[in-house]
């Protein structure tokens, strides 16, 4: 059960509960293919075409590796039937390689087919070595899969700020994923406070509920300018172990799309009181 309470100050409740096929996630998806990649096996990146065993591996994970840090699931390992794959392609000349990508839909269309050039990695069997062609084709490919941009709401700018409690680096990968939802629902997201910016920060609170599962609480604050409390937005749910360890991109990205409504339903209240 998927538990969702966004508050006003001053006691107004706004409730959502409900079943959802899987922790904090959204209802509506859309066609965008990057909202629907953890719920349909995210992206499978094969062995690159073009390289021996070991290199072309190693391509691979850099590719997969450099993607989930930008909160997108990918793996090198088999997928399901709804998978996006990944197809890796690489050249050389003078001493120079080539990488071109295509990353297709379970319908066999293409959604992204970035290319990266730079010098020949001198360890070719270390994914690491491989940086300089695996993170600008991600980037790439994260912009491609965005969804047409929306003209921004008439709503007061918000700032994105820190999200403390979350394992590891999940505090900065959870507020990235907000900052996209909140771009990609049409709300303007800016990088410094003002006068007219209400401020939003996190809390992640994990609870060990048994061996094999964790509570994940998360509680977002909304602040004026002047660091008055708006509202809040409260959600948790129980979740298996090892997707708070090991798969918290993927869970934070889920997180922050099921927070917007209720961050927005604030600022939007906001909007509308009198002055």
């Amino acid at each position: 059960m998927f538990r969702l309470i966004a508050a006003l100050a001053g006691g107004v409740l706004l409730a959502a509960c409900g079943p959802l096929p899987r922790p904090f996630e959204a209802d509506d998806k859309g066609a965008n293919p990057l909202l629907r990649l953890a719920d349909e096996g995210g992206v499978v990146v094969p062995p690159a075409f073009g390289l021996p065993d070991e290199p072309a591996r190693a391509l691979a994970e850099a590719l997969a590796a450099a993607l989930r840090e930008l909160d997108v699931p990918a793996n090198v390992r088999a997928g399901n039937p709804q998978s996006l794959i990944l197809d890796l392609q690489y050249e050389e000349a003078g001493g120079r390689g080539r990488v071109a990508a295509s990353l297709v839909d379970p319908q066999g269309k293409v959604v992204g087919d970035p290319r990266a050039e730079a010098q020949r990695p001198a360890r070719p069997d270390d994914p690491a070595a491989w940086d300089a062609f695996a993170r600008p084709i991600a980037k790439a490919l994260v912009e491609a899969m965005k969804p047409d941009a929306v003209a921004p709401m008439e709503l007061p700018a918000l700032i994105v700020g820190a999200v403390a409690g979350a394992p590891g680096d999940g505090g900065h990968a959870l507020a990235r994923s907000l900052a996209f939802h909140l771009q990609r629902a049409g709300a303007r997201v800016v990088d410094a406070r003002g006068p007219d910016v209400l401020a939003v920060a996190g809390e992640v609170t994990l609870v060990d509920v048994s061996a094999e599962t964790k509570r994940v609480a998360v509680r977002w604050l909304v602040r004026d300018a002047g660091g008055a409390e708006l509202g809040r937005v409260d959600m948790q749910n129980p979740v298996p172990a090892r997707v708070v360890d090991r798969q918290w991109s993927e869970l934070a990205y889920d997180i922050a799309g099921a927070s917007v409504d209720g961050i927005l339903d604030i600022a939007e209240r906001f909007r509308a009181r009198p002055r």
